[in-house]
């Protein structure tokens, strides 16, 4: 006997997961974030504050395109971003971290979503 599909149901450690936050950058936006994430210093201490904020990377490959993907979420139930999920594809796994902080703290400006509504505040593409 099959039971019932479940929905949004909360993992171990209370994380539920919305949907997906589709953000997809311009060409000038791409050239903007090689340009910040330039000097590696940068990048490591983004992904350094980002990682004791709260947010959680991880990494794969797309069995489809064989892309890099990160994917981040938020871990702090309080947060916004909390039940979103933002990710990014790219031929590394390097680029693919600086697509998904890029679009975490530039363009989003780290917010994504927000916490009276089932939609992520910013959908582009």
């Amino acid at each position: 006997m099959s039971s019932k599909p479940t929905k949004n149901v909360a993992k171990a450690d209370g994380w539920v997961q919305k949907g997906f936050v589709n953000l997809y950058l311009s060409e000038k936006q791409l050239i903007h974030c090689w340009q910040v994430y330039e000097k590696e210093e940068k990048l490591n201490s983004d992904w350094h504050d980002e990682m004791h904020n709260g947010y959680r990377f991880t990494f794969s490959v797309d069995g489809k395109s064989g892309s890099v993907v990160c994917s981040m979420n938020c871990k702090d139930l309080s947060s916004p971003n909390a039940g979103w999920l933002l990710t990014s594809f790219a031929p590394t796994w390097l680029e693919a971290l600086k697509l998904s902080l890029y679009k975490h703290l530039i363009v989003l400006e780290a917010q994504w979503g927000d916490n009276e509504s089932s939609a992520p505040r910013a959908q582009y593409g």
